[in-house]
């Protein structure tokens, strides 16, 4: 995490702190159930079966799923108030920063992208502060897992270990390019924002002229850009392709169902509409 990061977070670090606590615990709670399993399934296949062992150990291991929840979502619950603060100082300082900046600087930045950084970008601080460090801190619970895999049998743990390589080469392919995507996506998510922004703001001097037209083109124009570019992005993991030369015409008022089978693209027909 950068140092601005860190500097955004500080305002609620000691709550993340907190919650990071109930995290640890919850995620220790979580290795409760695997350990369990185990003596259960030694339990049962004992000879006699010992039916008090296995009730004991079955409520043992309600119990931590139980404890796990718990110390969870009130690790959860933490961070969850903790980004509610945060979002709402954050605003509040922007709101007094702007009433300070010289009038000279509001023509040079748009209503659109000052509306995407006070609400886009504050809201993006969400997985940050509301998930980020819980769920780093819940990786306990894998270590651990592994951990008792070499006390339970080395092979095991040894298997366990051989697959992380894979994981990380598999996520790296995965991730390559992102970061130079997920930029252009937020400059054109940015773009379209300003052009609705401008437009809904400007409409009545719009219409009073007759240039509604070229107004609207301006924003056409924004959507079809930022459409274009998400559907280019998505295109590998969904299938956009089967979307190819498909013309739609639906008569104003009626009502259109699209029927098909699973996969298909009609959530994405849905979100090509209404243009997201």
């Amino acid at each position: 995490m950068t140092s601005a990061l860190r500097e955004v977070r500080r305002p609620v670090a000691g709550r993340i702190r907190l919650a990071c606590v109930f995290s640890a615990l919850g995620a220790l709670a979580g290795l409760a159930p695997f350990v369990g399993l185990v003596e259960l399934v030694d339990a049962l296949l004992a000879t006699p079966v010992d039916r008090g062992r296995v009730a004991l150990v079955a409520v043992l291991i309600v119990l931590g799923l139980l404890l796990r929840a718990t110390l969870m979502s009130t690790a959860l619950t933490i961070t969850h108030l903790a980004d509610v603060r945060l979002q709402a100082d954050l605003r509040r300082r922007m709101i007094a920063h702007l009433g300070r900046v010289p009038l000279g600087w509001f023509p040079r930045n748009s209503s659109g992208r000052l509306r995407k950084t006070a609400m886009g970008d504050v809201d993006a601080l969400h997985q940050l502060v509301a998930h980020h460090a819980v769920e780093m801190t819940a990786a306990v619970t894998p270590l651990g897992a592994l951990a008792y895999l070499v006390v339970l049998d080395w092979r095991l743990a040894l298997l366990a270990i051989a697959m992380l390589p894979v994981y990380v080469v598999a996520l790296v392919w995965m991730k390559r390019g992102s970061a130079e995507l997920e930029r252009k996506l937020d400059e054109s998510n940015a773009r379209l924002g300003s052009a609705v922004v401008e437009f809904i703001s400007g409409i009545a001097v719009v219409k009073s002229f007759g240039r509604a037209r070229k107004a609207h083109s301006a924003f056409q124009s924004a959507a079809k850009e930022y459409t274009d570019f998400f559907v280019a992005w998505v295109r590998p993991t969904n299938r956009v392709e089967a979307l190819a030369g498909l013309a739609i015409t639906v008569a104003p008022g009626s009502v259109t169902a699209l029927v098909g089978p699973s996969g298909s693209g009609k959530p994405t027909v849905n979100r090509l509409i209404s243009r997201f």
